[in-house]
């Protein structure tokens, strides 16, 4: 799993946070009567001690104290319940979320546009946090005439269970179709702890390694074996996070790329990256680590989020040095 970090996460909360706000303000909305709006800051108040603008802005650790005092066993009314349908508006339409404010210009009518492309555009994510494997970036569907993203939005505390959590800005994690829908599923993260994306680092918590297993593994992939280990065995956030995204599985099948970075690593000696690196220093790339991300094919760096398997290059690099 790759951190999501960026210097203005503030300013994209307080973003999310007014989209919500005017979505259910707009009087010409049908079915978010302002009354809901009353309802939810009622239940939610009685329930968890604070409104709806609190929960869409809070903190993960914020969250996860939301929930302490929350019982799946309380009875949910119906205009929270409606906090999931609004989801499907940011997640689904470029047109719900837009900013009134728009119908005054309409030549910048999609500056202010706000909806889950938008939002992944901004975090600058292009690879599933999850994963490290699939891109989620964005990209213009010509034959419908919109932007589109390839992330799906998986809802760290589930909206089956948490309903109210739907749009809360820090339970949306941008992640790839696989690993929403076929790996986490309706798992209750609450209950069983797992890592938090805008929290977490996973870099700093588990490692790739490579394993020689036969001498002729120049040759074959069966000669090596790919091993993801968590830091700490004690470490239950990081077990079960790779556990349920099936890393280790997932990650075994690419032992060919694992082969490649062991034949690069040979024949690009020391000695031979200095050479290049002089002879195309201030040209081809800044620096020694930009030469090697060149030659290995991906990051190999903090810049890890950009590009899948850079965490898994990374990791075997180093484990070759």
């Amino acid at each position: 799993m790759i951190q999501i970090n960026h210097p203005k996460i503030k300013d994209f909360v307080d973003e999310h946070n007014y989209a919500v706000k005017e979505y259910y303000e707009r009087k010409a909305t049908s079915g978010f009567p302002k009354s809901d709006l009353d309802c939810i800051n009622n239940w939610l108040n009685d329930v968890t001690g604070k409104d709806f603008e609190y929960i869409i802005k809070a903190s993960p650790k914020q969250l996860e104290e939301l929930l302490r005092n929350y019982t799946a066993q309380q009875k949910i009314p119906n205009c929270v319940k409606k906090i999931t349908k609004l989801y499907s508006g940011f997640a689904n339409s470029t047109k719900k979320f837009k900013d009134k404010k728009d119908k005054t210009n309409k030549k910048d009518k999609n500056e202010n546009d706000y909806n889950a492309v938008k939002l992944v555009e901004k975090l600058g994510i292009t690879v599933c946090p999850y994963c490290n494997r699939e891109y989620i970036f964005k990209f213009e569907d010509t034959k419908k005439q919109k932007e589109r993203v390839l992330a799906t939005f998986d809802h760290f505390y589930n909206k089956a269970t948490y309903p109210f959590l739907a749009l809360s800005f820090y339970n949306l994690i941008p992640s790839c179709s696989t690993c929403n829908s076929k790996f986490k599923t309706t798992k209750n993260f609450y209950k069983e702890k797992h890592l938090h994306p805008y929290e977490d680092d996973f870099n700093s918590r588990a490692k790739f390694y490579l394993k020689i297993v036969k001498p002729n593994f120049y040759h074959s992939t069966k000669g090596i074996k790919i091993e993801l280990k968590e830091n700490d065995n004690t470490d239950t956030e990081t077990i079960n996070t790779i556990s349920t995204f099936r890393l280790k599985e997932i990650y075994e099948k690419h032992s060919d790329i694992a082969l490649e970075l062991i034949k690069k690593q040979y024949m690009y000696s020391d000695d031979y990256l200095e050479t290049l690196y002089k002879q195309y220093e201030g040209t081809l790339f800044k620096n020694l680590e930009q030469l090697k991300g060149i030659i290995f094919g991906n990051y190999i760096s903090d810049e890890i989020h950009k590009r899948p398997l850079a965490k898994f290059t990374k990791d075997i690099i180093k484990d070759l040095e």
